[in-house]
Formats: structure tokens, C-alpha cells, sequence
């Protein structure tokens, strides 16, 4: 059997208020209550053979990451995802995926997603980066955590037409590709 951990950054109760994405609201709704309610009905749905694990809310990312390590110490077994959405420009449209940098089989895995994300979504690709790319230089989430992982920007909740068209659509492609991964 599959597992997949399923992780949400924008916790509310103990990130720090520098930590807030303040542009991750918009269209009457946010980057944690459009994350959430992925991973929730992703849970509520299930994926056929595949345990699904959400990552308890409120965590910091050092707690996240220790949370996971924790329980999965093993390297590549399971397999950590964790969903955000982007926010700025309005206008920017798109879906990216974050792999750790010296990894070929995140990176292979995170290709395998974004390629088909898009075609089902009908987003564009904002490419698959390696954590060290990002303005941070490092993604912890990708970076810290013991077993193979990904974070993955699927939208922008600032675009209208990305929030309305990719709800539904972003779940069922999520649960496609987790049928097709390979992951113990």
C-alpha cells in the first residue's frame, strides 16, 4: 500500500505573523481554506490503495518537519506533499512543483505531476524547480524532511478564473497521479 502525507503550510494557530502570506487571500477565500479543503476531500474521497495522512493544523514548519520525520524516518518511504497556492500578480496563472535540488526521483515525480496537472487543468507550467531556486535558497519542507517530498504551488487564489475552473479538477488530478506514483 501507497502512503501519502499530506501537508498544508498556512496554519493558522502557531505561525508567527511574519510568517502570514498576506497576498495568499483573495476572491473571498485563502491559500489555507483552498489547501485544507484539498486535503480534506482528498481524505473524504480516498485513493484505492493508497493510506492518506494529513499533517495535524496548527504546526509550524519546524514542527510539520518533525511531525513527518518522526514518524517516517526512512528516506523516499512514504511520500510528502504539501499544497500551496500563489497570489501575485493577479493576473499570473499557473502551477509549479519544488523537488530537492540533488534528488532525480522528486524530480522525476514532480515532472510526471505538473505535465499532466496541466494538461487536465488546462493551467500553464511554472515549471519544476529545484528548492534551491526559490528566494529562500533552500525550501525546508523539500529540503528537511526525510522522506521523498514535494511542495507544489497548484493555482493562484488571486485569478478568478484559476480559483472557479481547478477546485475539482486539481483533487481528481491528485489522486490520478498518486494512483500511478511509485511509492510504497
Amino acid at each position: 500500500m501507497k502512503t501519502l502525507i499530506l501537508s498544508v503550510w498556512h496554519n493558522w494557530a502557531k505561525s508567527p505573523k511574519w510568517a502570514i502570506d498576506k497576498w495568499a487571500s483573495a476572491n473571498n477565500t485563502n491559500e489555507a481554506t483552498e489547501t485544507n479543503l484539498i486535503i480534506n476531500w482528498l481524505i473524504t474521497k480516498g485513493i484505492p490503495w493508497v493510506k492518506l495522512i494529513k499533517v495535524p493544523l496548527g504546526l509550524s514548519l519546524v514542527d510539520r518537519i518533525a511531525w513527518i520525520n518522526k514518524r517516517f524516518p526512512k528516506e523516499l518511504e512514504p511520500f510528502a506533499f504539501e499544497l500551496h497556492l500563489d497570489a501575485w500578480p493577479i493576473t499570473a496563472r499557473g502551477a509549479s512543483v519544488w523537488f530537492l535540488d540533488w534528488n532525480a526521483y522528486t524530480k522525476w515525480e514532480g515532472g510526471q505531476f505538473l505535465q499532466k496537472y496541466t494538461e487536465i487543468t488546462w493551467e500553464p507550467s511554472r515549471h519544476v524547480n529545484p528548492d534551491t531556486a526559490g528566494r529562500w535558497g533552500r525550501l525546508w519542507f523539500v529540503r528537511d524532511t526525510k522522506c521523498a517530498s514535494l511542495l507544489v504551488e497548484l493555482w493562484f487564489v488571486t485569478n478568478t478564473q484559476d480559483l472557479k475552473a481547478i477546485r475539482l479538477k486539481a483533487i481528481d488530478w491528485i489522486i490520478e497521479w498518486v494512483k500511478n506514483m511509485n511509492i510504497k
